[in-house]
């Protein structure tokens, strides 16, 4: 998986521009003009853009729409902050529900190059977390009884599509929070689906073709991330 240094690239034009107003004061400008709405806008575009999210990008805008009102003077140009600012955020949802709709059916390839590799084979519990990073776990354990992930801003990808079930529900607890989570299952196993989900997307695999003979029982949160769990080839 390629490396994604935009944090990186950010911090250092930031430092650039500490460098610049040290020795060209008037420079300064951001300063004389920095809100709090300013610092939610960048965040939230930068997510957005970073998770490919189209909420979250849309959050950003819509904070953006506050931070002109904020330095705008009202006698230049006149406008109602508030039904622009909700106008910005439902055209987000709407365009993420549009996306949500095509991309419903896309296969989303299992990529095993990340940077991070972890191999269990005797834990029946396996527990993945994962902050800013991405993360592979592939798992061929012989008696899987629990799964656990954490993941913020993070993309996680678990296969478990060659491990062994002790009993014939397992459970799988995730808190995936501006994060990329995917994970692969044998055909044999069932999905159950308790999770939470707010602004995110939870992809499950089709009833499987064969009969069922575990349970893969999915609780936990799931906020502004994205969540799929597929059928192994």
């Amino acid at each position: 998986m390629k490396k994604n240094y935009s944090w990186q690239v950010i911090l250092i034009l930031f430092a650039l521009y500490l460098i610049l107003v040290a020795f060209f004061p008037e420079l300064n400008i951001i300063f004389d003009y920095f809100r709090l709405t300013l610092l939610l806008a960048l965040g939230f575009l930068w997510l957005g853009v970073e998770r490919k999210n189209t909420i979250l990008f849309f959050i950003g805008l819509s904070f953006s729409s506050l931070y002109m009102r904020e330095i705008i003077p009202y006698t230049y140009t006149p406008f109602n902050v508030g039904p622009l600012f909700f106008g910005i955020l439902v055209l987000g949802v709407a365009v993420h529900s549009i996306n949500k709709k095509r991309q419903q059916h896309k296969f989303l390839q299992f990529d095993a190059t990340s940077t991070t590799t972890l191999h269990s084979t005797d834990s029946n519990y396996l527990n993945i977390e994962a902050n800013f990073t991405d993360k592979y776990a592939y798992s061929i354990a012989p008696a899987l009884q629990a799964i656990s992930i954490k993941a913020f801003c993070a993309n996680v990808q678990l296969d478990i599509s060659q491990a062994q079930f002790e009993k014939d529900l397992t459970h799988l607890v995730v808190k995936n929070t501006l994060s990329n989570c995917r994970i692969r299952i044998s055909k044999d196993v069932k999905v159950v689906s308790t999770l939470k989900s707010s602004l995110g997307e939870l992809y499950l695999p089709p009833t499987s073709p064969q009969e069922a003979t575990h349970q893969l029982y999915l609780t936990g949160t799931n906020t502004a991330g994205t969540i799929t769990i597929q059928y192994a080839d």
